[in-house]
């Protein structure tokens, strides 16, 4: 993870510093075997698509535990043949209007800084020969990032309460971790109608959790 951090920190860029938008249009960043999703993203998704978070899931999406916040994370199933996003379709998205917002920042990646409380954009890796740039100040408005922060704060909030939380249970049998991590998952992608509001359903989600769970007490309160 340190060496991650690093690699990240030596592509770091500032709001004035321009960058290479570097996209042509051939769907190559949309070939990658691992594209996490966060509850917003397979919220809105499903709503685009008619469905529940329960069948986008089933029926798009693996899950796993991540390695550092030890949480459920949600990845986009990639295809067998060629590992492309299974929304891509003849080099284009599919789901473009509601694209997850890793997809929605590239060229750019970013990482949330705990200490600071604030986000630090990096570039990726992969360019196609797109010479045309951007500032990142002009890149992040172009793609209206306060929406996008609108439901990633409070996302990221939940996730470090909970990654906090689970870090207290390490004596616990790993049934009852299981189970924990069950009823996490439900609250963190699965508890939600997509037909009201996300932020106040994961507000809810959350208070729901802290009665449930008498250890865990969440830092931040209004997400």
């Amino acid at each position: 993870m340190e060496n991650i951090i690093n690699d990240y920190l030596s592509r770091k860029i500032e709001m004035d510093d321009e960058f290479e938008l570097g996209c042509n249009g051939c769907g190559k960043c949309c070939h990658i075997e691992t594209l996490i999703l966060t509850g917003y993203d397979v919220y809105r998704i499903a709503k685009h698509l008619g469905k529940t978070t329960i069948q986008l899931i089933n029926e798009n999406c693996f899950v796993y535990i991540g390695d550092d916040s030890n949480l459920p994370i949600v990845s986009i199933k990639p295809r067998t043949a060629d590992s492309s996003c299974r929304f891509l379709r003849k080099g284009k998205c599919t789901i473009n209007e509601v694209k997850p917002n890793s997809c929605a920042l590239y060229p750019l990646g970013r990482m949330y800084d705990a200490q600071t409380e604030e986000y630090i954009y990096f570039k990726q890796s992969i360019r196609c020969g797109n010479k045309e740039t951007s500032t990142l100040r002009e890149w992040l408005d172009s793609i209206n990032i306060e929406e996008i922060d609108r439901m990633s704060i409070p996302w990221g909030n939940a996730l470090m309460d909970l990654a906090l939380y689970l870090q207290t249970l390490k004596n616990l049998h790993k049934e009852q971790l299981v189970g924990i991590r069950n009823i996490i998952f439900i609250t963190l992608y699965l508890n939600y109608d997509t037909n009201k509001d996300y932020v106040e359903q994961l507000e809810r989600n959350m208070g729901m959790l802290e009665e449930s769970f008498p250890r865990f007490k969440r830092k931040h309160k209004d997400y």
